[in-house]
């Protein structure tokens, strides 16, 4: 505890706590802390924390304290000597600001509330009171305010650097599906699966789409006008996909990567609630991945 370049060969220490002051000298501090900590009970070791009782050592140089925090057993932090007598009305107040109900910077879901839903603004009086919020506040569904100037810039960052990795991958598919494909494009909503199949605003629905067929006159040259051109959104988080996009960056035209876009294809058209078009060749496509996964030799199916 000696001070750095102290000019005397000797040192006066001094402990404050309580509103007492004692003396001691560098062989007995540690002896001095504790009776310190065991006068005040508060400062106890019952769990980590900041106590309200400052322990405060004095190193005295011609007079002058030179002041240093004690780093106590069970205890983080210790206030120096100087700090303001309502220091912990002070902490308690910064903490409650956000752990109120109304102000906190967390949520806490309910069973019910299965998702986290956020909102970004200037303040959290301005999001408070947003219309985006109303139905939220009925059900009453926890929110998270991001009120951060950085929050929404490094949200929106984010995103915009995940889905330009997946630029590649995009054009690839886009070559691939050709006029199968209206466009594809990297999604924020997809959660479980690697990608699915949307029309456009004005396209038909996958239902709509069915009953369409079924009444046309069973003209194959008919199917392909009433299928309509569909959105593909894929899912940047889905492990399938990053090896995906992997794949054609290392060999855009090879024919493993056409493969699996093509098996994307028609498994995202299924499970999006469309028809296919010919069952037979996905069905191909199913038993070459099995053959593959079970390290069969191709034969002369494996063309499709």
């Amino acid at each position: 505890m000696r001070l750095r370049n102290h000019p005397f060969t000797t040192l006066e220490l001094v402990l404050e706590f309580y509103g007492q002051t004692i003396s001691i000298d560098e062989a007995h501090i540690s002896q001095a802390i504790s009776a310190a900590t065991a006068a005040t009970e508060e400062l106890a070791c019952h769990g980590k924390g900041i106590s309200n009782n400052p322990l405060t050592l004095l190193e005295k140089k011609n007079g002058v304290p030179d002041l240093y925090p004690v780093d106590l057993p069970c205890i983080i932090q210790v206030p120096v000597h100087g700090q303001p007598k309502n220091i912990y009305d002070q902490i308690k107040d910064m903490i409650m600001e956000y752990i109120k109900p109304e102000a906190r910077v967390f949520v806490i879901l309910e069973q019910r509330q299965k998702d986290i839903y956020y909102i970004t603004g200037e303040s959290k009086e301005v999001v408070a009171t947003s219309p985006f919020l109303e139905r939220l506040k009925k059900n009453d569904y926890e929110v998270l305010f991001m009120v951060d100037a950085i929050d929404e810039y490094a949200e929106k960052k984010k995103v915009a650097e995940k889905k330009k990795s997946f630029d590649e991958l995009c054009k690839v598919i886009k070559d691939i599906l050709k006029d199968k494909l209206g466009k594809v494009i990297v999604s924020d909503r997809i959660v479980d699966t690697p990608c699915y199949w949307v029309n456009g605003e004005y396209g038909r629905s996958a239902n709509m789409e069915r009953i369409m067929k079924a009444q046309a006159l069973r003209n194959s040259s008919m199917s392909g006008h009433l299928s309509s051109k569909k959105t593909m959104e894929i899912n940047p988080d889905d492990g399938i996909m990053k090896e995906l996009r992997k794949g054609a960056e290392a060999d855009k035209n090879g024919k493993t990567v056409k493969d699996h876009v093509l098996l994307l294809f028609e498994s995202a058209l299924l499970t999006s609630g469309f028809s296919l078009d010919d069952p037979n060749t996905f069905a191909l496509r199913i038993h070459k991945i099995w053959k593959l996964g079970l390290s069969i030799d191709k034969d002369d199916n494996d063309d499709i």
